[in-house]
Formats: C-alpha cells, sequence, structure tokens
C-alpha cells in the first residue's frame, strides 16, 4: 500500500483547518505538518494558537518544545496563563538548573498572586500556598511566611496551610509563631508523629537560641571611651 503523499496530507490539514480551525488535534498536527515542511515560523504559531485554545494538547505541545527551547523561551512563545506556568515549571524543572528557572518561577509567582488577588475564601488559601512555596524556592523566607499567613487569614481552618507554616516558621527561627499554629494542629491531630517531630525541631530550636550569647549593645561603647 503507497504511503500518502506529503502534498495529500497538508491538503487534508488545511481543510481539517477551514473545516475546525479550533480543534486542538487539528491544529497540534498543522503544526507538525508545516514543521515537517521547514516552516518553523508557521509552526510555532499553531503551537502557540493551539497551546491557548486546547488545554488538552498543552502537554503533546510542551513535549516537543521541551528539547528545543528553554523554558524561558517557551513562556516567551506560549504566553501561558498560570496553568500553563505550572506545566513549563514542572517540566523543565526537571532538566534545567535552577539558575536557569528562575524567571519562569517569578513570573509564575506573579500570576499566583495576581489570581489570589481576585480569589476569596479556599481558593485564595491555595493560591496563597502556591506563592509562599515559591517563595521559599527563590530563597525569600520571610517573604513565604507572611503569605502563609495571608494563606492562613483566607482560609482559618485550612490545616495543610497550618503545618506549612510551621515549617516555614522554623526554618527562619520564629519559635512562636511555630508553638502557635502547632498548638493549632496539635488539638485536632494529637496523635499525629509528624507532629510530634515538629514538636521536637520546636524544642531543639527554643535550646539553640537560648544558648546564644546575648547580642553586644554597641551603643555605649567601650569603657575607656564612656565618660
Amino acid at each position: 500500500m503507497q504511503e500518502p503523499s506529503a502534498a495529500l496530507s497538508r491538503a487534508c490539514i488545511n481543510q481539517a483547518l477551514q473545516v475546525r480551525p479550533h480543534d486542538g488535534q487539528v491544529l497540534f498536527e498543522a503544526a507538525v505538518q508545516a514543521e515537517l515542511d521547514g516552516d518553523t515560523a508557521e509552526s510555532l504559531r499553531r503551537y502557540q494558537q493551539c497551546f491557548a485554545e486546547c488545554p488538552s494538547q498543552r502537554q503533546r505541545i510542551l513535549s516537543v518544545l521541551l528539547p528545543l527551547m528553554p523554558a524561558t523561551a517557551a513562556c516567551d512563545l506560549l504566553e501561558p496563563d498560570l496553568a500553563g506556568l505550572r506545566m513549563i515549571d514542572g517540566l523543565w524543572s526537571r532538566h534545567s538548573p535552577a539558575d536557569a528557572m528562575r524567571p519562569v518561577k517569578e513570573q509564575r509567582l506573579a500570576a499566583a498572586y495576581a489570581a489570589a488577588a481576585e480569589a476569596t475564601g479556599n481558593t485564595r488559601c491555595s493560591l496563597l500556598c502556591e506563592a509562599a512555596s515559591l517563595e521559599r524556592t527563590l530563597g525569600n523566607k520571610t517573604q513565604a511566611a507572611a503569605t502563609l499567613a495571608e494563606a492562613i487569614e483566607a482560609n482559618p481552618n485550612h490545616y495543610a496551610a497550618r503545618l506549612t507554616h510551621v515549617d516555614f516558621a522554623l526554618a527562619i527561627g520564629d519559635a512562636d509563631t511555630a508553638k502557635r499554629e502547632l498548638d493549632w494542629c496539635l488539638l485536632r491531630r494529637p496523635d499525629s508523629q509528624k507532629l510530634q517531630g515538629r514538636l521536637q525541631r520546636l524544642k531543639q530550636l527554643r535550646v539553640e537560641q537560648a544558648s546564644r550569647p546575648p547580642a553586644l549593645d554597641l551603643s555605649t561603647g567601650s569603657p575607656g571611651e564612656r565618660r
């Protein structure tokens, strides 16, 4: 049986585009055909259109683009929403150094904050938890803790947010906040081994803080300098 010619394949795709111009499968195949024809610009344009209009095809598109360009270039091409940024971040992070992914995580962080500003309740809480996690990954531990506190304000009964707040507080040495959140969690899950482990970390933190020498007050000067 003779294989269909490139011209026939191209004609079929062009006809499909006329009948179903916004169908994800059609747009994806049109991008592939353009790539086979050597028309890179048209191929990328079709991938961009397909990514924007057809969420079901996004994973396939990203799998094609992954070996072709860095994550920042994929973001520039696809202009992804928050959901798309999550996918790009997740996929490229497995294959790229952390420094290369920082601009993508920053873009995702901004999108998460923007979405949280328009949301309420549990949705706002989840988005702020996502933002807090990104802040911590980017090295902004204090801001991560502050953002997580906002998440808890949006949904005070969100157990996972409270537990994460414990970890953030321990990471920055905020023993009081860690204790307050641990007490809240222990009231609800007193037998949790995970909580017992964090309680031990809190005790160790308090011991370390108590053993540190007091900060030297330089404002009084040395004995020879005081008059």
